[in-house]
Formats: structure tokens, C-alpha cells, sequence
């Protein structure tokens, strides 16, 4: 008297649930690490020196005003009116300075992370489940061919 009477579609379900183990060395074969890829956007604001050249601008009108001469300095400008012999010259002179602008740079850097991956180990008790299910399979496997030898 058996105690399990094995049937092609036990049999079948056997093979299948062992077939379907695998090592960690297959494993990685088919599923090697990868690296983690990340994008910074890095914004950086830096101020540049501009050189504002000096310029002048000189009007002559003709006037009918007595002589004189105006001087006007007002920080950066400096103006100069001269009347003389019924003529209008005004003189305006821009000083040069230097004046910053601030300049926004944006640029994108890809850093590249190795994953850590941790080792699996196998435990023990399912390394014995492992061997108790190959001999449940050898068993099986015997089984049917000792039944359909007949």
C-alpha cells in the first residue's frame, strides 16, 4: 500500500516547482547590477565687470545772450556751458566707470551611483526543503516507472 499515488499531473507539478529554482549566480547572469544615474541642475550666479567708456557731446546755438561760462558736475556727468560772442556752446562729458551685471549660469551634471547590492544567501532549512523535494520527485518519478512497467 502506497501512501501517495503519483499521477502524471503531480508529476507535472513537480517539475515545474523545481524547474523554477535558481541560483544566485544564474541569477545575476540574467539581471546584472546597474548603476543609479542622477541629473543636477547646478545654478551658479557670478557678476561680470562692464567698462562704461567716457563720452562728450558739444552744442553750438546761436544766441543773443551777454557772456558767460556755468560749470554743473553731477557724479558721473559733468556739463560745461560757455556764452561767448553771441554763441551757445554747451560742452557734456560722461566719465567712464566700471558697473557689474549679474550673469545667471545653469548647467547639468550626471552622477552616476553604483547600487549597492547586498549578497543573498541561501538559508539552510530551505536547502533542505530543496533536497526533500527532489526526493518526493525521485519518488514520484519511480513510482510511475515501476506502474506503467508493468
Amino acid at each position: 500500500m502506497t501512501i501517495f499515488k503519483p499521477t502524471p499531473l503531480s508529476l507535472l507539478a513537480l517539475i515545474i516547482i523545481a524547474s523554477s529554482c535558481t541560483t544566485q549566480r544564474r541569477c545575476a547572469q540574467k539581471f546584472p547590477c546597474q548603476t543609479g544615474r542622477d541629473s543636477i541642475y547646478i545654478e551658479t550666479l557670478r557678476e561680470v565687470p562692464i567698462y562704461i567708456a567716457g563720452d562728450s557731446v558739444t552744442i553750438e546755438v546761436p544766441t543773443l545772450c551777454p557772456d558767460a561760462l556755468y560749470e554743473v558736475e553731477n557724479g558721473q556727468l559733468k556739463n560745461t556751458i560757455k556764452i561767448l560772442n553771441n554763441r551757445l556752446v554747451s560742452v557734456a562729458k560722461l566719465k567712464p566707470r566700471i558697473d557689474t551685471v549679474t550673469v545667471v549660469d545653469t548647467r547639468t551634471e550626471v552622477v552616476y551611483r553604483p547600487q549597492v547590492v547586498e549578497k543573498f544567501r541561501t538559508p539552510r532549512f530551505m536547502k533542505w526543503l530543496a533536497f526533500i523535494g527532489l526526493a518526493a520527485l525521485a519518488y514520484i518519478i519511480a513510482g510511475l516507472y515501476f506502474k506503467y512497467k508493468k
